[in-house]
């Protein structure tokens, strides 16, 4: 169009007027056909969405009730991991006959090197997999035999990564207690100590979080889902990795307020900041799936040994940040 106009204007036989008429005519005929295009797309996308969604509910899971399941009243969150045997491979065993034992409202700090089923003992507890040989008992009961749902209730979690649902950051937290009006929420999050990170948000607690809270960064996330742990008021409350994405200072903000939540429940906590685990009444050393060392922070400094290496191996990296963070 633009050489043949061109050229018509050139030889006189076509006005400027005309030129811009017949370009616009073509635009106004393939903007259709591009929304066209635009539409088929996204119908592509849709039924590749709408295959995923049907194929997740036409799955059926594999960690259901048993016939007889019963459900709790709130326990007094003894938990005992006896003889544990257990491998996402039947091959590849990744917890060896563990035998670990938790007192009721104590506060224990698992540490160990990475890949050796630290966060398998979570998934284990809060029964995201079955273990394949021994069991998991909490107050005497095999968690096998106890509803999904009581379980869930007496069983708080922060994972290391965090999902949030789309709403506001007050919607986020009433999903832990419905019931809870907005100054309830908001005082627990004074409680924990992350009221000054939410508080600053461009709306406060009413700001957006966005799809998977997209719109918080990850230390934000964190929070909120710390918030909504202690509003959930768990029997048990497992930590694995929770303060990794908040910096320094804001952890010196939440560390006395966790030790508060941390009492009166049984806390089992995974961190690698010795400033997260220092304060646990007994730390435990897992080594290729197996308790190596149980006892408190200075009597396995004391032993020199996995534990030691351990925390003498985190002082040479963190340039001595615990000794500040303590």
């Amino acid at each position: 169009m633009l050489v043949i106009g061109g050229r018509g204007l050139a030889l006189g036989t076509m006005t400027l007027g005309e030129l811009a008429q017949s370009l616009f005519y073509v635009f106004l005929f393939l903007a259709p056909l591009q929304e066209f295009s635009d539409l088929f797309e996204r119908f592509a996308n849709g039924t590749a969405c709408a295959q995923r969604i049907f194929l997740l509910l036409d799955t059926r899971p594999e960690i259901v009730d048993e016939p007889g399941a019963i459900d709790l009243p709130r326990l007094r969150g003894e938990i005992k991991f006896r003889d544990v045997r257990f491998g996402y491979l039947p091959a590849k065993p990744v917890i060896h006959g563990l035998n670990l034992r938790i007192a009721p409202g104590e506060v224990l700090a698992i540490v160990g090197p990475t890949g050796h089923g630290k966060s398998t003992l979570v998934q284990l507890l809060t029964r995201f997999y079955d273990v394949t040989e021994g069991a998991v008992l909490l107050d005497g009961h095999d968690i096998r035999s106890i509803s999904e749902a009581s379980l869930r209730r007496q069983v708080g979690v922060v994972l290391q990564d965090n999902v949030l649902f789309g709403g506001t950051i007050l919607d986020n937290l009433r999903l832990a207690k419905p019931e809870a009006d907005d100054a309830e929420l908001i005082d627990a999050a004074l409680t924990i100590g992350a009221d000054e990170v939410l508080a600053a948000l461009p709306h406060g607690y009413h700001s957006q979080v966005g799809a998977l809270g997209a719109q918080l960064s990850q230390g934000q996330r964190q929070l909120v889902c710390l918030v909504r742990a202690y509003l959930a008021d768990p029997a048990v409350l497992v930590l694995d990795e929770a303060t990794s994405a908040v910096d320094v200072s804001t952890e010196q903000r939440i560390q006395k307020a966790l030790r508060l939540v941390c009492e009166g429940r049984t806390s089992v906590i995974i961190a690698h900041r010795l400033a997260t685990i220092r304060g646990a009444d007994r730390i435990a050393v897992i080594r290729e799936g197996e308790i190596v060392e149980v006892g408190p922070h200075d009597e396995l400094i004391e032993k020199e040994e996995h534990y030691a290496a351990l925390y003498a191996a985190y002082r040479s990296s963190s340039g001595h940040v615990e000794a500040v963070t303590a």
